[in-house]
């Protein structure tokens, strides 16, 4: 993600360790060692419109339940100084551009291919499953699962938009330029795959 960080910091505890990171005007992302992303996009100073936003936003949430991945909530807490926060909680998911970066780091021709093709064969059922959301959700090799689930941090509300375009295009151009940029000149060896 290209989200500008203006303040970044560790807290920890016995168990877990959690590196915070401000991304805007009362936005933060909160990331542990297992990868479990806590995500607020602000606060509310008044209870019944942070009622109101998290039952919107769970909302959502549920109508976009079959292309979202597992384990993720979303809840509204006191911030015990200023008010109100919404907040989502996300499970680390295998994403397409991990698996794809982890398989070129084995610099192995076999398991390099077995990648692509899987992540050709992906873009391909997101392109598919994807066009019936009743809102577009980001589509990068980030946020999209090994299964064409969506794994990111879902949008706001008002980051949601419809309409989603031709999502295997846009998912196979970032493949050949991850290809490219990793391996070369001999990424045109695997490029036979994305057709």
């Amino acid at each position: 993600s290209s989200s500008s960080s203006s303040s970044s910091s560790s807290s920890s505890s016995s168990s877990s360790s959690w590196m915070s990171t401000a991304l805007g005007a009362g936005e933060w992302l909160l990331v542990n060692a297992s990868g479990w992303r806590l995500h607020t996009p602000g606060l509310c100073d008044d209870i019944d419109l942070a009622r109101a936003a998290v039952i919107a936003w769970g909302s959502a949430h549920a109508q976009l339940a079959t292309w979202l991945s597992p384990r993720r909530c979303v809840l509204v807490a006191d911030d015990e100084v200023h008010g109100w926060r919404l907040w989502q909680l996300v499970a680390p998911t295998p994403t397409l551009w991990s698996s794809l970066s982890t398989a070129l780091l084995s610099k192995d021709a076999a398991v390099i291919a077995t990648a692509v093709e899987d992540a050709v064969a992906v873009s391909g059922i997101v392109d598919e499953q994807w066009a019936a959301s009743p809102f577009s959700l980001p589509c990068t090799l980030e946020t999209v699962g090994d299964d064409g689930a969506f794994v990111a941090l879902m949008p706001t509300l008002e980051r949601l938009q419809v309409g989603g375009g031709d999502r295997r295009a846009r998912l196979l151009r970032q493949l050949v330029r991850l290809l490219r940029s990793t391996l070369g000149a001999d990424a045109e060896l695997y490029l036979p795959l994305l057709e």
